[in-house]
Formats: structure tokens, C-alpha cells, sequence
């Protein structure tokens, strides 16, 4: 499920309705899609749903503009109000990959292929042929006009995991090279950045960094709070662990590792959120990029939730849909519905 803030209000759409894969495990990808969300209004304490067109896969994470949220759902482009519910039909980008990175400016919505595998020849093991691979190239929906047009090329050529984030410097894309084995043989798939103003492209240096699948603007830098890291394995080891998390700078291109992340083994994955100015949530753990600090939050009682999505509205978190992990996963009937309003 994703969490949104739009002005004062907390929204949520997405989701999966399947039962969720228990850690270590290995699952089918989920068939069961949600088609309706929900508006809290923290002022006087009400919910407002809303239903939109089915999909043949979740939602796309979606992006405020103005008092509306922006999203994806299967080949539909849809706003809804966050005032009123009402669900509004966008001009479709033809030929976009299910589930897009957006963001916005405020009155643009920026969308980008995830991943340029997709159109790549497939060699005889599987695997991308990185030569055939073709750049996506970042889209822009002009929601005064209605009309889609397109960036110049990034300078990062073909990549994968690729993400996109406005900020005051501009548009920056981030994104991990595509080569032939990623994280393998080719070394570490380091994030790359890119930040498009005024017109053109300006390459950022190298991030020491193989997370970074989601960011956050805090006003002053991103940051990709994200926990744990990994080191290759036995095979193909890096020597070192890097991190999943980082914070970029996008006028100085300087980057580095979140301070005191907690450590791996003490990640919980029971609630995520975008940022509020510094502050953001993941995984469980609230950080505070002003004072580099990260504070578990506790799951409210009565059962064990996992998958929650979460919304920061100025010191409160809202937390609602999620599993409880409690039947062992072996029923849709730790499905959850359940909201709470967390103070901090």
C-alpha cells in the first residue's frame, strides 16, 4: 500500500489484497489488486473513500499536486481529490511499463521507464543484452494542458532501478548502470544521478551506494533512508559492506552514508512513509535528518502488523492497511483494515 500527504490529509491507494511472502521465503508474484483507497482527515477525524478503474497490477506510488494525488493504474492515469474523493481520467502515456517512478513539480507530472531490460534482446541465458537496451527517456504530463512531451536524453544511458525526485535544484534521476550482471562479475551496481535544469543534463558523481530504490527531499539534500547493505556474497564479494542508504547533495554532487543506521538484524518492516520535511519512516524506524538520529517506533497493540503503509502529517504518523503476520501467513484473514494515529 502506499501513504501520500496531500495538504493536511493523509491518502491511501495500492496495495495488494494476496497474502504477503513471510521473510526468506519464495512466492508467486501477487494476481489481487485493490481498486479502492482512502482520505483521513486529521482535522476532523474522518474518513473519505474511492474507488478507481481496476488494474492488471497495483498502483504506482502517487505524487501530490496541488490538493490532488497523481498515480498509475494498469494503462489508466488518474487524479483524485483529496478535498472531495473524486477520481479524474489523465491522458494515458501510451506504451508505459505498469508501475512508472513519478514525481512532481507542482504542476507536472515527470514519469520514467524502472527499468530499460525491458528492451533489451534476451540472450540465450536469460539474461538483458545490454547492447540492444534502449534509454528510457523521462516523460512529462502537463496537467494544464493535458499534453505529454519528453526530456533530452539523461547522460546515464541504459540502467535499472531507475527512480526520479523534484527538487529545488530540478529534476533528478537516479538510476544503477545496466550491464551484463549487475552486482556480479561487474562489481557493485552503484546508484548513478543525473539532475536536469535550465534546460539540460548535469551528471553527478558515482554514489557509494547499491540501495537507493526511494528518496526523499528534505529541503536541503535527498536522502534514501533505507537500512542494512550487502557485500557480494562469497562469489563475487565486494571486500566491503555498502550501504543501502545515502544522502546526495544535488548542487555539489557530495553523497554519503546515513549517520548511526541501525543495523540490519534490527530492521522492522512493519510501516514505511514518504518524507516530512526531515523527517521520514521506514521500515519501522523514524529518522530525523537534522538531528541524524533514528527512533524505533512501536507497533500498536493487538497484533503483529507488518507491510503497513504510513502518511507524517506535522508530529503524527497515520498508519493503516497492512498484515497481521499473527496467523503465520496462511490466510488472507490477517488482511488488515485497521488505522492508527501515532504521536512522536
Amino acid at each position: 500500500m502506499h501513504g501520500l500527504r496531500v495538504g493536511q490529509r493523509a491518502l491511501f491507494l495500492g496495495g495488494s489484497l494476496a497474502l504477503p511472502c513471510p521473510p526468506t521465503a519464495s512466492c508467486l508474484a501477487p494476481t489481487q489488486w485493490p481498486t479502492d483507497g482512502a482520505i483521513f482527515d486529521p482535522a476532523v477525524g474522518t474518513w473519505r473513500t474511492f474507488t478507481y478503474p481496476g488494474a492488471e497490477t497495483s498502483a504506482s506510488a502517487p505524487v501530490p499536486v496541488g490538493d490532488r494525488a497523481v498515480f498509475a493504474s494498469g494503462t489508466a492515469w488518474l487524479a483524485v481529490s483529496a478535498a472531495t474523493g473524486e477520481v479524474a481520467a489523465l491522458p494515458a502515456w501510451t506504451g508505459a511499463e505498469p508501475l512508472p517512478p513519478l514525481t512532481s513539480d507542482g504542476r507536472r507530472v515527470y514519469a520514467v521507464r524502472q527499468s530499460d531490460e525491458v528492451s533489451a534482446t534476451v540472450n540465450s541465458d536469460g539474461a538483458p543484452d545490454v547492447a540492444t537496451a534502449t534509454a528510457g527517456r523521462v516523460r512529462v504530463l502537463d496537467l494544464s494542458s493535458g499534453a505529454w512531451s519528453e526530456l533530452p536524453a539523461d547522460p546515464l544511458g541504459p540502467s535499472f532501478d531507475r527512480s526520479l525526485i523534484w527538487c529545488d535544484s530540478g529534476l533528478v534521476v537516479l538510476a544503477k548502470k545496466l550491464v551484463a550482471s549487475p552486482g556480479g562479475a561487474d562489481g557493485p551496481a552503484l546508484v548513478r544521478a543525473a539532475v536536469f535544469a535550465d534546460g539540460a543534463w548535469r551528471r553527478l558523481p558515482d554514489l557509494d551506494c547499491i540501495g537507493g530504490w526511494s528518496w526523499r527531499w528534505t529541503g536541503r539534500r535527498l536522502v534514501s533512508p533505507l537500512l542494512g547493505g550487502a557485500d557480494g556474497g562469497e562469489t563475487n564479494g565486494y571486500g566491503r559492506t555498502i550501504a543501502f542508504h545515502a544522502w546526495l547533495d544535488p548542487v555539489t554532487g557530495q553523497s554519503g552514508p546515513l549517520p548511526d543506521a541501525p543495523a540490519s538484524e534490527a530492521i522492522t518492516q512493519w510501516v514505511d512513509g514518504p518524507a516530512d520535511k526531515n523527517f521520514m519512516v521506514v521500515q519501522g524506524w523514524l529518522y530525523d535528518d537534522d538531528a541524524g538520529t533514528w527512533t524505533r517506533l512501536t507497533r500498536p497493540g493487538g497484533g503483529q502488523w507488518i507491510d503497513s503503509a504510513g502518511v507524517l502529517l506535522d508530529r503524527q504518523l497515520i498508519v493503516a492497511g497492512g498484515y497481521d503476520q499473527a496467523d503465520d501467513y496462511r490466510s488472507e484473514a490477517g488482511l488488515t483494515a485497521a488505522a492508527w494515529q501515532l504521536k512522536f
